[in-house]
C-alpha cells in the first residue's frame, strides 16, 4: 500500500536528518577551532561521510530507480574516505616527509615487526621507506579501482552483458567480483600493516578504534555493494514486465 511505502522513507528520512545534524554539529565545531589545518582538514573530510551517506540511502530509497548511480557518489566517497585516513595517520605522526625520515632511521633497527595471524610464523618484517610507499601505493589503487568497478558494472548492466552468477563464465559478473576482492583485500592487509607498525608511535591517538571503524567501513560496502548490485540488476530486467502486470503484482515485485 501507499501507506506502508511511505514508512520506511519517512523513518529513514528522520534518522538520515539526525545523522546529517549530529555530523554537521561536528564539522562546524572543527572548523570553529580550526587550530591545525593539515589535520582537522582530514578529520572533516571523514565526518562529511555520514551526511553523503546518508542523504544518498534515503535518496535511494525515495528514488529506488537510481539507487544504482546513487551508489556510485557513495562509493567514491568511501574509497576516498579510507586514503583520507591513511593520510590521517600519517599527518600524527608528522606528514610524509616526517615519516620517511623515521623509518630511513629506525627502519632496520629492532627486532621487527610480526605478521598478522595467520602468517604470524613468517619471518619478521621491517617499516622502511620502501614499505611506506607500497603500501601507500595499494590504498591508493583502491581509490581508484572501487568508483571504476562501479562505472564498469553500471554500464555492463546497461549493456546486459554483467550477469549476476559465479557459474557463469561468459558474463563479466565474476571477473569484476575478483578484482575488486583482490583490491579491497590489498587495501585492508596494508591498512593493518601499517597499523602494526605504528601503533606504539601512535597510542595516544587511539588508532585501534580508528582502524576497527574503517574495517567495518570496508567489510560492509563489499558485504553489501553486490546485493545492491543484484537488487537493481534485477530491477532493470523486470521494468519492462511489470508495465504488464497487475497492480498487485507490480507492488509484490516493488516489495522484493
Amino acid at each position: 500500500s501507499e501507506k506502508g511505502r511511505k514508512f520506511p522513507l519517512i523513518i529513514g528520512g528522520y534518522c538520515a536528518a539526525l545523522a546529517t545534524i549530529l555530523s554537521i554539529f561536528q564539522v562546524l565545531e572543527h572548523l570553529a577551532g580550526f587550530s591545525d589545518p593539515e589535520i582537522q582538514s582530514r578529520i572533516v573530510r571523514i565526518l562529511f561521510m555520514v551526511p553523503i551517506y546518508a542523504t544518498t540511502s534515503w535518496l535511494a530509497i525515495a528514488y529506488s530507480d537510481y539507487a544504482v548511480y546513487l551508489d556510485l557518489i557513495r562509493d567514491m566517497y568511501e574509497s576516498y574516505v579510507i586514503y583520507t585516513f591513511f593520510s590521517l595517520m600519517i599527518g600524527f605522526l608528522g606528514g610524509l616527509d616526517e615519516c620517511v625520515r623515521l623509518f630511513m632511521i629506525t627502519g632496520h633497527t629492532g627486532e621487527g615487526h610480526g605478521h598478522p595471524f595467520p602468517l604470524c610464523h613468517l619471518q619478521r618484517w621491517y617499516m622502511t621507506p620502501a614499505v611506506l610507499y607500497r603500501i601507500t601505493l595499494a590504498i591508493l589503487q583502491f581509490m581508484v579501482l572501487k568508483p571504476l568497478c562501479t562505472v564498469i558494472v553500471i554500464v555492463l548492466t546497461l549493456c546486459g552483458v554483467y550477469g549476476s552468477s559465479f557459474s557463469d563464465f561468459s558474463n563479466s559478473f565474476i571477473y569484476i567480483t575478483l578484482i575488486y576482492n583482490i583490491s579491497i583485500t590489498m587495501a585492508f592487509t596494508s591498512l593493518l600493516y601499517f597499523y602494526i607498525a605504528t601503533k606504539e608511535l601512535l597510542k595516544d591517538h587511539h588508532p585501534l578504534l580508528k582502524f576497527t571503524c574503517i574495517k567495518g567501513v570496508i567489510f560492509q560496502s563489499s558485504g553489501c555493494a553486490w546485493k545492491r548490485q543484484g537488487r537493481s540488476l534485477s530491477l532493470a530486467s523486470s521494468r519492462t514486465v511489470n508495465r504488464n502486470r497487475s497492480p498487485r503484482l507490480k507492488a509484490s515485485g516493488r516489495q522484493n
